[in-house]
């Protein structure tokens, strides 16, 4: 079909749902179909050729129809459907890739200059005053990106870390992209689910103790990793309202051994490390130290002379148990509770050398820090 062609047929297919969505909208407020609820739309729909063919239209569509159309369970259902017709393999800022994979939309315009600017000055700032090790972990529609759709729009996660590089240099740098783009044909991340899997942090932690000075051996079997969920679900199918493929969450067992304390904003936590109870809750993923907090400090139990100030995300959470045994205990400051003022957190340090730093977040929630 030619281009002029496969125009006319996108707009064909979507001037008719348009019509039956009007109709039914028509038939609801006459009383002859029942209605979920009436809502007044705030928001006008506009359709241009452009917005179809680079997907904005769908995604305009989606927000207009939340406050427009009656039974909007069906028709959602209905425009997935069409959509994945029309070839669009994205649904709400998720993209269908291959291989049963699917991926945050990061777009180039998301990061414009003046965003990536501010946040190299204080990576640069945290390197050089207080010594700190820059492990920025790039998420799978970088690592995986061969595996996205042939038109997505993708920041180029590869070519900042290369900035980001040039501004710490290479004993403050960690190189995650170069290790992870080595073992890629592994589960490095979940397929439902933005995050990265305890083996992909597992290969960060490699990494990070021979940059960090070869700390002392501690070993963790892959080969051994334990279930603690099989049927996980992640984030990407309540955006998409796609049924997805169940898959496992995996924790190393060598972990186990808990923590003596954890203090969360000051008050102790009882759940340690693993929070047992969110496995079976809205958000399963929490089973890893949880996010509902601003600082959290954890007293490992280890017999060491050193502790850490983790700057983290929710990424970071699943690596702390790997990094416990290297020290005496662990700050864990939630970059997003303070956004791009994360390092006005560090004050509370000020004047103690027994610790080390180190910066241990996605490129895409790094950068959110500085959007906001």
């Amino acid at each position: 079909m030619s281009e002029k062609k496969n125009d006319l047929f996108t707009i064909a297919i979507v001037a008719a749902i348009l019509m039956i969505f009007s109709t039914t909208d028509l038939l609801t407020k006459l009383g002859i179909l029942e209605k979920d609820n009436i809502t007044e739309p705030e928001l006008e729909l506009s359709l241009s050729k452009d917005d179809l063919w680079n997907g904005r239209f769908f995604e305009k569509y989606e927000e207009w129809e939340q406050e427009t159309f009656f039974n909007r369970t069906k028709w959602s259902e209905i425009v997935r459907n069409t959509r994945l017709t029309l070839g669009r393999r994205e649904l709400n800022g998720i993209y269908l890739g291959k291989r049963g994979r699917y991926f945050e939309k990061h777009a180039g315009e998301d990061y414009p200059l003046n965003v990536m600017e501010r946040a190299l000055d204080d990576l640069k700032e945290i390197s050089e005053e207080r010594n700190a090790l820059i492990m920025l972990i790039p998420t799978s529609d970088e690592v995986w990106k061969e595996d996205l759709p042939g038109y997505a729009d993708s920041f180029d996660q590869s070519a900042f870390l290369g900035r980001v590089r040039d501004t710490v240099g290479e004993e403050a740098f960690i190189d995650l992209y170069a290790s992870l783009k080595a073992h890629e044909g592994e589960r490095l991340y979940y397929s439902t689910d933005p995050h990265w899997t305890s083996l992909g942090a597992y290969y960060g932690y490699l990494i990070w103790r021979r940059q960090a000075g070869n700390k002392l051996p501690v070993y963790y079997d892959p080969g051994k990793l334990v279930s603690v969920k099989e049927d996980f679900v992640g984030k990407y199918a309540e955006k998409t309202g796609l049924e997805m493929q169940e898959e496992s969450i995996l924790t190393f067992g060598e972990t186990y051994r808990r923590s003596l304390s954890v203090l969360v904003d000051g008050e102790e936590s009882p759940e340690e490390f693993y929070h047992d109870e969110k496995l079976d809750s809205a958000e399963p993923l929490e089973y890893f130290l949880g996010n509902d907090f601003r600082v959290a400090e954890i007293t490992t139990g280890r017999d060491r002379k050193e502790s850490l100030v983790v700057i983290g995300d929710s990424y970071a959470n699943s690596m702390l148990p790997l990094l416990a045994p290297h020290y005496r205990k662990i700050y864990v400051i939630y970059a997003e509770s303070f956004g791009a003022d994360w390092k006005r957190a560090l004050g509370m340090f000020e004047g103690r050398e027994d610790l080390e730093y180190l910066l241990l977040q996605s490129v895409p929630d790094y950068l959110e820090l500085y959007r906001q």
